[in-house]
């Protein structure tokens, strides 16, 4: 008898909330979103107003004056010259906005666009989970769960790389197990063109690489020739972006460089895991710089108040 009770309610459950009604799922995740951030943003935005979502600092400055100075000077560049300290992953973002819109409006809409992002990837997210159990239980308490932490919203609330990534690492995986399954080319195609922006956001993603080479050939280990098409679509967008970015840096910087400069910040410590990062980093033929060694940027003409 409980058990029947159960599955009344359940079915009652998704009579309302159906798992493909997609734009209502993304409603409420994006008014929660809203509550969290209004909760939040004491806490990130001392200068918060309607007319002013964003606030530069930290890293911030580094992506939105680098993508400004691409879109006003037509160089990816600081006040030294050309640079490298970032991957112009923001910059796609931001040029769509800049080309309708001033600074101001852009920085704004990108608050809302990285919110809207991440209501969307939380429902993407469900679904992913309702697809590999085929339980409506793990959609609903995965759609809640994801909802219910305050993390990804708040840096949504900020000019990070952290907030769009994260969203877009979940689609990656979304188009990438549909490909799985239905073995369409087209989502293959959709899931390089994310994994290159999520390696342009954050560099260090870049292992996505290696890990979806790997799922190919557990999938076409049988048929070298469809595996080498496959894995050949999936590198190309990547491949084509590392050959411009190695040769401009080679011509503009006299330097091999296929990713970025790392920049930490500058410590006085003893052993310890920033020191063991750091050594890493150097083994592997890496440049770590201060933030006190970043140039400054110029090109910029928003200001935090």
């Amino acid at each position: 008898m409980l058990h029947l009770e159960k599955n009344k309610f359940i079915n009652t459950v998704k009579n309302y909330f159906p798992v493909d009604n997609a734009l209502m799922f993304i409603f409420i995740s994006f008014l929660v979103n809203i509550i969290w951030a209004y909760f939040s943003i004491p806490s990130v935005n001392p200068y918060f107003s309607f007319s002013h979502l964003y606030y530069l600092h930290g890293d911030s400055l580094d992506y939105v004056s680098l993508a400004e100075n691409a879109y006003s000077q037509g160089c990816w560049c600081s006040a030294e010259g050309p640079s490298d300290y970032r991957m112009p992953g923001y910059l796609v973002f931001y040029s769509i906005f800049r080309f309708f819109f001033n600074a101001n409006s852009t920085l704004n809409l990108i608050i809302i666009l990285q919110l809207l992002l991440s209501a969307i990837s939380k429902y993407y997210l469900a679904k992913l989970a309702y697809k590999i159990y085929n339980n409506y239980i793990i959609f609903i308490l995965t759609f809640l769960l994801f909802n219910l932490t305050n993390t990804v919203t708040f840096f949504n609330l900020i000019l990070y790389t952290e907030g769009i990534a994260t969203a877009l690492i979940i689609f990656f995986i979304y188009t990438l197990y549909n490909y799985y399954n239905t073995k369409q080319t087209k989502w293959l195609v959709v899931s390089s063109l994310l994994f290159l922006e999520i390696f342009l956001l954050r560099p260090f993603m870049g292992i996505l690489l290696p890990c979806t080479i790997f799922l190919l050939y557990l999938i076409y280990k049988t048929d070298i020739r469809r595996l080498l098409i496959h894995t050949i679509i999936f590198c190309s967008p990547f491949l084509i972006f590392e050959m411009y970015w190695v040769g401009r840096n080679y011509v503009l910087l006299d330097k091999f460089q296929p990713f970025e400069t790392s920049i930490t910040q500058g410590r006085n410590t003893s052993i310890n895991s920033y020191s063991l990062y750091s050594q890493i980093v150097k083994d592997f033929g890496g440049n770590e710089l201060s933030w006190s060694r970043i140039p400054k940027q110029v090109g910029l003409e928003i200001m935090n108040s």
